[in-house]
């Protein structure tokens, strides 16, 4: 579809023009419209029926965008006679985006409009959004850690700008001289959203250190050592590391001081709304690692799961046993400390490595199968390791087996490191 015309008043935008013009007409939408639809750029199996879905679940027109190219708007179908009794009754406007999901399967998270307006609100007063500061964002804005700050600056009208994360970014050079260039009279302190995986992009951009005082992490966990490089080159920089899930908001909860102060996985405290605790087993003393439990009045409130043939209902205002594991710190404070079971973190998205077994399983046929992880070369991120004990029907390359992967994780898949072998060596215990 065409673009639609470009409101230069939208206080979002991108370095790319046509991405920008997609910013803008999503915040009309957002803003004043209808519902919304943010689906991936690249098509899939399944998006049909998101939409036709989507279209009976919302009283309103609703408006779809990948935040590039394609963009349209279709009226709701509500009431049609074919569409028969609705398992839930539909929302008067409502905003859905695409996510991994946290066992690692795709998923279409469905809000009512109103709550994210308001989590959005929760999140710039936390984040105390300032025109006093130039903000630039790394993370695509798309997904949910980019439209949770695409939606915070729409809402407190304070401007942010996204640009490509490509090595030196180029795109925050151009966004801060522009931002420059519009407030002549002052020279303004940076501040930057980021993904764990952008580290070395920061410590090679050409920008005066002097002037990024704030960092804003999410999407996944930085390591100390991040951390510690980063205050070492931006000597005025405080940090924010904030902890969500796309479910739940997606904003749950924030640390935010001196980077020296910074202990690795610490996400601070629940925002206003939020509740956040670790549950722990029976046998298990409080100081030890336990599962981290979350309620929150931001939660979706509603979702559609791969294969997207059905929409159920979410958790309200119920507790949910997250994927993760966490410590409480002396000051109540939560310290993230992994993944629980067999969810990775890879690329700022949860991999189920269980379901990563199924599929394999399915398509290699292998005599043996081990699944298991190690440290990414250029992220702190771990990498699924796939070792495949070849059958008689087993393909002898990898290419059937990234393939089928690719249908479910899409182009994390290229991260996969999958590997024929003669035997697969067991720990000591033998289990």
């Amino acid at each position: 579809m065409g673009l639609m015309r470009e409101d230069t008043a939208t206080p979002v935008r991108h370095t790319e023009a046509e991405i920008s013009m997609a910013l803008s007409n999503y915040a009309r939408e957002f803003t004043t419209g209808g519902s919304v639809l943010v689906r991936p750029i690249e098509a899939y199996e399944g998006l049909e029926r998101v939409t036709n879905c989507l279209r009976s679940q919302s009283q309103k027109p609703l408006f779809i965008t990948d935040l590039s190219s394609h963009q349209q708007h279709l009226d709701s179908t509500v009431g049609s006679p074919e569409k028969g009794e609705q398992a839930l009754p539909p929302l008067e406007s409502l905003v859905a985006f695409h996510t991994s999901g946290s066992t690692g399967s795709p998923s279409c998270v469905v809000y009512k409009k109103e709550t994210l307006i308001e989590h959005a609100r929760t999140i710039a007063s936390s984040l105390a959004l300032s025109d006093s500061q130039i903000y630039v964002a790394l993370p695509p804005p798309r997904f949910a850690y980019g439209l949770s700050i695409v939606d915070s600056h729409l809402v407190s009208g304070v401007p942010v700008t996204f640009t490509d994360a490509t090595w030196g970014l180029p795109g925050l050079k151009d966004a801060v001289a522009q931002a420059d260039a519009e407030v002549p009279d002052q020279v303004r302190d940076i501040a930057i959203y980021a993904l764990p995986q952008h580290m070395p992009l920061l410590l090679s951009a050409d920008v005066d250190p002097q002037r990024v005082t704030r960092v804003f992490v999410a999407g996944g966990r930085i390591s100390g050592t991040s951390v510690a490089r980063l205050a070492e080159h931006f000597p005025r920089m405080r940090l924010t590391n904030m902890y969500g899930q796309a479910e739940m908001g997606p904003r749950i909860s924030m640390w935010e001081g001196n980077p020296a102060d910074f202990v690795e996985g610490m996400v601070g405290s629940a925002l206003p709304g939020v509740r956040m605790r670790v549950a722990f087993k029976e046998h298990e003393d409080a100081g030890e690692v336990g599962r981290l439990v979350v309620a929150s009045k931001f939660a979706m409130d509603r979702v559609l799961r791969a294969p997207y043939r059905s929409v159920v209902a979410g958790p309200g205002a119920e507790e949910v046993v997250t994927s993760d594991v966490a410590v409480v710190a002396a000051d109540g404070s939560v310290r993230h400390a992994g993944r629980a079971d067999s969810v990775l973190n890879v690329a700022g998205t949860k991999v189920d490595l269980r379901r990563v077994s199924e599929i394999v399983t399915a398509v290699a046929q292998p005599l043996v199968l081990k699944i298991r992880s190690r440290p990414g070369t250029a992220s702190g991120d771990d990498i699924p390791v796939v070792e495949i004990v070849p059958g008689p029907e087993t393909p002898e390359r990898a290419g059937p087996i990234r393939r089928a992967l690719h249908s479910e994780f899409g182009k994390l898949a290229g991260l996969f490191d999958i590997r024929f072998v003669r035997e697969l060596t067991l720990k000591e215990s033998g289990k």
